[in-house]
């Protein structure tokens, strides 16, 4: 397969990050210019884009992302990538989870601080 680049969504939303897919001797290697994948560090861009996921195209009408993004899925079914993948999709759920429930506590912390809760008699 030839290396593929793919523009994915940046914070700022205006310019896209390129996320390269290199192919060398039956393995995939994966770079971002983002600045954690600067340093080869783990990012949100490879990760979303490894999962086949559009939300991370940067253009949502771009024919060849697409296409470009299905290939590289298609790829990583087939791959070691995929457990690792499926694991730390889990674990981000759980994580997602985790946050979700962490600011309902802090809602009901702040509450409980601005109003007062009754102590040891």
């Amino acid at each position: 397969m030839n290396n593929i680049s793919i523009k994915a969504k940046s914070s700022s939303g205006k310019t896209p990050h390129i996320v390269q897919f290199i192919f060398e001797s039956g393995t995939m290697k994966v770079k971002c210019n983002c600045p954690a994948g600067r340093f080869g560090n783990f990012c949100k861009h490879k990760f979303g884009l490894l999962r086949g996921n559009d939300y991370w195209l940067h253009d949502e009408y771009d024919e060849e992302g697409y296409d470009n993004l299905q290939k590289i899925h298609a790829w990583v079914q087939k791959s070691d990538y995929l457990p690792l993948i499926i694991k730390g999709s889990k674990l981000q759920r759980a994580v997602d989870e985790a946050e979700a429930a962490m600011k309902g506590v802090r809602k009901d912390l702040a509450t409980a601080m601005k109003k007062g809760l009754p102590g040891p008699e």
